[in-house]
């Protein structure tokens, strides 16, 4: 059965673990990054560096009305992120987020919301489970 790989955009890479998700778009046969957005100058000019082949944004709100993707992956710095999936979960899109998904508890509330009313799922990125350390430790238990 060949199926349409979904389509992911991340947004903010002031953060090192979203390198994660840009990774496993590269190893997930069903994944594959379609954008990424970064407004801060400093971070973008980062990005640009990596040269991964998809447009960068400097603006989220462009991003999600002109971008077609399934999935936002959401890296930016701990106080916004919470903003960014209700944006995103708004706009129809499932959020991949680092951890913290957000900072409050209204935001908590309004992304458990949305995500019910609009059947759209949250996850957040758990990659340190699959390092060396921990598959050893899972094996001992």
């Amino acid at each position: 059965m060949n199926t349409k790989p979904h389509k992911l955009a991340i947004v903010g890479f002031r953060h090192g673990h979203i390198g994660e998700q840009v990774n496993a778009t590269r190893e997930l046969e069903n994944l594959e990054l379609v954008a990424t957005c970064e407004e801060d100058t400093g971070a973008r000019a980062a990005l640009e560096a990596q040269n991964l082949g998809v447009p960068i944004y400097d603006s989220y709100d462009q991003l999600l009305n002109e971008v077609d993707f399934d999935i936002i992956g959401i890296g930016d710095y701990f106080a916004i992120r919470g903003q960014r999936a209700i944006k995103a979960l708004e706009h129809g899109k499932h959020v991949l987020s680092d951890k913290p998904l957000c900072t409050s508890l209204d935001e908590l509330n309004a992304i458990k919301v949305l995500s019910s009313e609009k059947n759209l799922q949250i996850g957040c990125q758990l990659e340190l489970r699959g390092i060396g350390t921990y598959r050893r430790l899972r094996r001992l238990i």
